[in-house]
Parts: C-alpha cells; sequence; structure tokens
C-alpha cells in the first residue's frame, strides 16, 4: 500500500486497443510501471477542489513512470 489514494479502470476501445485510465486524487504522485502503455491524455488541476482544470494531449508516445498529484491520464497500449 503506498497510501496514495488513487483509481484505476480498464477498458477496450472500439478499435479494440486496451486503454487504462488513472485518477490520482492525492496530494503526492503515484508511481507508475506500466511497460507498454503510452500517455494519452492528461487532464490536470492544481487541487481536487480546485475548479480551473487543464487537459494536454503529448505530442509524441511516450511511456510515464509516475501520475501528478490531482491528475487524470489515458493510456493506451502501445502493443499490436
Amino acid at each position: 500500500n503506498l497510501g496514495v489514494n488513487a483509481t484505476a479502470y480498464a477498458a477496450t476501445a472500439s478499435t479494440g486497443q486496451p486503454m487504462v485510465a488513472i485518477i490520482n486524487k492525492d496530494a503526492q504522485p503515484l508511481p507508475l510501471d506500466l511497460p507498454g502503455y503510452a500517455l494519452s491524455l492528461m487532464l490536470f488541476a492544481p487541487s481536487l477542489t480546485s475548479a480551473h482544470v487543464s487537459m494536454n494531449e503529448p505530442d509524441t508516445s511516450r511511456e510515464v513512470s509516475n501520475v501528478p498529484p490531482y491528475t487524470a491520464m489515458l493510456l493506451r497500449s502501445t502493443r499490436p
């Protein structure tokens, strides 16, 4: 138990591609070890109760090693 308040969901896109959504509701980063998955979309805010949020789509496909505080990430499988 890392003591981080986070939730994860797995799904399959209509294309058949596996996807994982991870929501870090904590003030500390969540370490992540999910090889074969790349960042597709990131939604982040300065705090859990903030009304101001930002969304970011990365320019390049890359794996991530942690989910920052108050951040939701959508990851897609990079495997065929």
